[in-house]
């Protein structure tokens, strides 16, 4: 996988790098990969002497030689791109979907001095080919999904947890010190009914996330106070009985995914003015309200899938001027007919014309009389 190792020097230095692995084929893969760009002598002879060194730091049940071939080949990576991306990738579920990481990377302004999703998604989907090509992260198996060894995400989370203060998982009792200090934190399938009773101490706080099947949660009202840095919020598969008051400070608030929850009044969203990414996918809630429309900084707009949703407000889509892409399929379909009275107020397509930057959108229009007459909209669109 490193290519032809030519001559004796080269050839014992290879052996031993080989020997260091352990024998785990993951190991082996990532630092011949790892390698591979590396020409010269010293350099292969540096990296056998890392690999002779292995970390005391190592994730315990690791072999220290794997750690180290794993977090030497983390090392090599050659953009901290790739080195964010990898860690980022090692809180995500098994065949894991690129549109969730890049929703996760913009919030974390992860991707630089890219002006558009477009853009940041073509970044996004470079750098995890790369990853695939350093054998860091696998194929999915679904098309387009990545997926992660288990011991390089277990190494990917050790270091996360170590150099940047992430917690994936955790007794709140226990860790109650170290969320003062974390950036990141994801808890999924956890008991956290204890830690929502009261106010989120982590002012260092970047990215907090909870997924809960099928769980139905009460918040305190100031759970946020304490979390002003927060740029990504994320609740998978929760019934609320309503959103806590104070996620209304969340003023450095990029990204806000509220996926297949259950949701009732969402107007306090409007107040997230920094708001780049909604995503309200799968989600019960009954009618985007009018407050939405303060979100003049929003890119992206997920409610695919929100089969309840029954209402838009009318010139609530025409005022988010930055947005870009817009998903509804499987989602609202009640576009108001111009000319046709109904006594449900609703947007129509119309609004759409306003919006300069729309390059993405998934929609459903039973009704071709909702369309615009003049074809302005998706002349643009082609």
């Amino acid at each position: 996988m490193a290519g032809l190792v030519e001559g004796s020097e080269f050839q014992s230095i290879a052996v031993e790098v080989a020997k260091r692995c352990a024998g785990l084929p993951i190991a082996i893969a990532t630092i011949a990969k790892a390698l591979k760009p590396k020409k010269n002598l010293f350099e292969w002879k540096d990296a056998l002497r890392q690999l002779s060194q292995p970390s005391e730091r190592n994730f315990k049940g690791i072999p220290k030689d794997a750690y180290s071939a794993i977090e030497l080949s983390y090392t090599f990576l050659d953009a901290e791109e790739l080195r964010q991306i990898l860690l980022l990738c090692s809180v995500m579920a098994h065949d894991a979907d690129p549109e969730d990481l890049l929703r996760y990377a913009i919030g974390l302004d992860f991707i630089h001095d890219l002006n558009t999703i477009e853009a940041s998604r073509d970044r996004v989907m470079t750098l995890v080919s790369d990853l695939k090509a350093s054998c860091l992260l696998l194929e999915g198996s679904h098309p387009n999904c990545f997926d992660m060894h288990d011991v390089v995400r277990d190494v990917a989370q050790s270091i996360a947890s170590r150099d940047l203060h992430w917690l994936t998982s955790f007794k709140v009792r226990k860790d109650e010190e170290k969320m003062k200090t974390s950036q990141l934190i994801s808890l999924q399938n956890t008991e956290v009914s204890e830690l929502l009773n009261h106010e989120l101490d982590c002012p260092k706080l970047n990215y907090f996330s909870i997924g809960l099947e099928g769980s139905s949660l009460k918040i305190s009202n100031n759970f946020f106070t304490g979390t002003q840095r927060l740029k990504v919020l994320e609740f998978k598969e929760i019934n609320f009985t309503s959103l806590p008051s104070s996620i209304g400070c969340l003023k450095t608030l990029c990204t806000l995914r509220l996926r297949n929850c259950g949701l009732e009044d969402i107007a306090i969203i409007g107040e997230l003015k920094k708001l780049e990414i909604l995503d309200l996918r799968g989600s019960k809630i009954i009618v985007l309200p009018k407050e939405i429309g303060q979100l003049t900084r929003l890119k992206l707009l997920d409610l695919t899938d929100c089969d309840d949703l029954q209402v838009i407000t009318p010139n609530v889509l025409s005022k988010l001027s930055k947005l870009e892409e817009l998903y509804l399929y499987g989602s609202f379909d009640k576009w108001k007919v111009e000319g046709i009275e109904n006594p449900r107020s609703n947007g129509s397509l119309v609004e759409l014309q306003h919006l300069s930057g729309l390059s993405t959108l998934e929609v459903h229009i039973p009704d071709v009389e909702a369309i615009p007459k003049d074809n302005l909209f998706f002349g643009k669109m082609c």
